[in-house]
Order: C-alpha cells, then structure tokens, then sequence
C-alpha cells in the first residue's frame, strides 16, 4: 500500500480521496434504488453524500484555480445538511415521534436553503472573511438542532432510532471538532501532529454514512415485515368476509371445511411458518373466491369444478403434510373446457374420502377420481382406500348420508335440481370386501355443452 494514504496533513492523499469515493458511491447506489422504489428515504440519503461529497473536493486542491468553489464550497455543506435533515424526518419519522420539534426541522430546511444561497451572495458581493463567519454562525446553530433532535429521540426505544442517534452523534462531535479548529486558527497545531482538520469532518461522515447504511437496510426490512404484515391482515379480512358470505350459501361447502382451514392458518402464524401461512392464505383465498364466482351459476365448466377441486386438494394436502395421493383420470372422448356440469358438486365428496376414509388408515392413502362419457352422460367414479363407510359409521364419524343439511346433501340437491331430478344418479357404497378399497361414490347425470 502507497504511503501517501497515511498522510493525513494533505486532503488531497489517497485516505481522503477514498472517502469521497465512498460517498460519491453511495450516491450513485441509492439514487438507483430510488429509481427503482420512489423510497424518499434513498433519496435524500443520496443526495446528503453527494452535496457532501462536493463540499470534500472544494478542500482536495484540485480545483483551488476554480472561482465556482470559491464562492461555493461552504453552500454545499448547507445543502448537504438539509438535506440530511429531510433525510433525518423520513427516517426515524419526526412527525409522528416527535410532532412538536418537527415543526422546528421543516422551517429550518427552507432556512438552510435560503442561506446557501445567502452565502454566494455574500461571496460574490462582499468578501469570504463575511461569509465564512455567517457560515460559522449557521454551522453552530444546525449542530444545536441536530443535537437536540437526537436528544428527543432518545426516548424512542426502537432498534433503528438508536442506530441513527449514534451516527448523528459521532458526526457532530467530529464536525464540531473541525469547526473550532477553524475558528480559533489551531490548524498548524494540529498539522504538527500529522493531521488535518479535515480528518475530523471526513472521519465523522464515513463513520455515520456507514451507520446510514446500516439503518436503511434494517428499517427496509422493517418496512417490508411491516408491508406484508398489513398484507396479510388485508388477506385475512378477505377471507373472513368471504366466510360470512360462505354462510349465506347454504351449505354449498362445509362449515367444518371453513372452520378447520382457518385453524390451520393460525396454526401456521402460530409457529412462524409465515412462507406456508401465505401460500395456504392464497390458495385458500382463490378457492374461495372460485366458489363465490361460481355460487350463482348453475353450471360451469367442467375444467373450473376440476380446478377449483385440485386448489381444495393442494389446501388439504398442506393440512395433512402431503399425506395422500390424489389420482385424477380424465377420459379422452371429454373435452373439460365446453363441458358443463354442476357447480361445487365434487368437492363435497372428496372432503368425505380424506377426513371419514383414507384418514382412519395407516400407510398409503389414496383417492382415485375417473371421470367418463357413455350413452351422452357424464359419469364420475370416487374411489378412496378408507376404512369404508360401514365402519365410519360404526365410529359415529360419518352421518353425512342422512342428514340433509350437510353439504353432501346439498351438492346432491344442486345435481338434481340441474336435470330436473332425471336420469340423475348418485349412490355411495362401501366396497371394503372388494379389495383395497373403502368407500365409491359414483355420480351419473346427463352431457351438457
């Protein structure tokens, strides 16, 4: 490494030159992000460093010839330190925290404005001696305000409010550390002992911007959490609205269905599973609004009831941790996308097959759906490998099959209504003595395109 970074006499060296590199990138960085998300946050953050970082070349003798620093240099600073005030508002949110002394920061920005200006004027029309005393004055009265907003602050006892309170105080102790080297002409002094004043200022700004960083990231992911917790708040209220409305369906879906699918995402809010919290919500929300959709229709496609069926499927087999298998035979003289046939009719049944057959089993769970065409009907095969009809009963777990309120009873009562209660047939049969098998419900009911 060169010996010139150790030379901290010189602003120009290579240790101040890549600090201004430093702030010069995080510019460049965040403004891109503010492209990207219109986060004012990322703006006023770029534009703090790169006013400061302009400031730091007006010291770097590499434009000492140039007479736009000479009557600029000290605006800059201003500039940047309003612009870290607006960035101070976004951040740790001053209107909310802090009301009172927020009024005190939005009239000292336009003040900060109208100085810089000031300032050039003065340069321009009087002499620097002028302005640098006025900008002296103002520098002290800006490190008064920051002082006592990070005072005010300290009774917020949030993560990234003490993260800002830091950075904000280490960059004032050093800016005011540079300052009184400047007004009581002590820089020789401190040259002596191999520094310049400078190495305060850009030692306090690299210190906080890195702190900056730091917090934006961490209050991003606070905003993001925050995001999809309202989100996921706006999500749940959709289903409860959706439940309600559920209700006035007479018993196009079972109320156990409902009430044990919002057990289910609360047990997974419960356990921090947030990733399948959501995917259930969605998949939840979908199935309920297909149901909502199709409620007032008296038929649909045969391709939606499969596709709602294969979302209530999904929503079960993450209930049951993929705990069956689901078997779906669509015969080849079908075409699903004109077939009409009765809305909500299937699921009903498969609900019986998983929660009163293939559940009370051990080992592999199977449900077989095969659906075919003879004589211009529509006949639906539902095989499970359960325990069997006969024996639910027994267990006093199934009633489903008299009790005319149940949402099997209701879909049977859609079918006939649908054909006028002809050439409609529905039969479920425990076939338990036939082989592997537990329970089929076989559905016949005319062709609809």
């Amino acid at each position: 490494m060169s010996p010139e970074i150790y030379n901290l006499t010189d602003p120009s060296s290579e240790f101040y030159s890549m600090i201004r590199g430093a702030l010069f990138f995080f510019f460049f960085y965040h403004i891109i992000i503010y492209v990207l998300n219109k986060n004012k946050v990322y703006l006023y953050y770029s534009l703090y460093s790169l006013f400061l970082c302009i400031f730091f070349f007006s010291h770097a003798h590499i434009f000492d010839n140039q007479p736009f620093y000479y009557y600029t240099d000290r605006t800059f600073l201003l500039l940047a330190v309003s612009f870290y005030f607006m960035f101070t508002r976004e951040i740790v949110q001053t209107e909310k925290n802090i009301p009172k002394w927020d009024k005190v920061l939005l009239k000292t920005i336009p003040a900060l404005w109208l100085f810089s200006v000031l300032l050039i004027l003065i340069a321009i029309y009087f002499d620097k001696d002028t302005q640098r005393n006025l900008f002296f004055v103002i520098m002290f009265g800006t490190i008064i305000i920051s002082l006592i907003t990070s005072i005010k602050l300290l009774n917020i006892n949030k993560y990234h409010v003490k993260l800002f309170i830091f950075g904000s105080l280490t960059f004032l102790f050093l800016l005011f550390i540079t300052l009184a080297i400047n007004v009581f002409d002590i820089d020789n002094y401190f040259i002596n002992l191999g520094i310049h004043r400078m190495f305060f200022l850009y030692s306090g700004a690299f210190v906080e911007f890195i702190v900056f960083a730091i917090l934006i990231s961490y209050r991003y992911r606070k905003l993001i959490e925050e995001k999809t917790r309202i989100n996921s708040a706006i999500t749940w209220n959709k289903i409860e609205s959706s439940e309600l409305k559920m209700m006035t369906l007479k018993s196009q879906l079972n109320p156990h269905f409902l009430f044990n699918t919002l057990n289910s995402i609360n047990n997974f809010i419960l356990k921090n599973q947030v990733e399948e919290a959501s995917d259930f919500i969605t998949k939840f929300a979908r199935f309920i609004r297909n149901v909502l959709n199709n409620s007032n229709q008296t038929t649909i496609t045969l391709h939606e009831e499969l596709a709602n069926l294969k979302i209530y499927i999904a929503l079960e087999k993450i209930r049951t941790n993929n705990g069956f298998e689901f078997i779906e035979v669509i015969a080849d003289n079908i075409n699903s996308m004109t077939t009409k046939v009765p809305p909500l009719f299937l699921q009903p049944y498969v609900e019986n097959s998983i929660w009163h057959g293939i559940s009370q089993i051990q080992g592999d769970k199977k449900i077989w759906l095969n659906v075919s065409e003879t004589n211009n009907h529509l006949n639906f095969n539902l095989v499970d490998n359960g325990i069997g009809i006969n024996k639910s009963i027994e267990l006093d777990k199934l009633n489903l099959y008299k009790n005319k309120g149940t949402a099997t009873e209701s879909a049977k009562y859609r079918i006939n209504r649908v054909f006028n209660r002809k050439n409609v047939v529905i039969e479920c049969a425990d076939i338990t003595n036939d082989g592997p098998y537990g329970t089929r419900v076989y559905i016949s009911f005319p062709k609809i395109n």
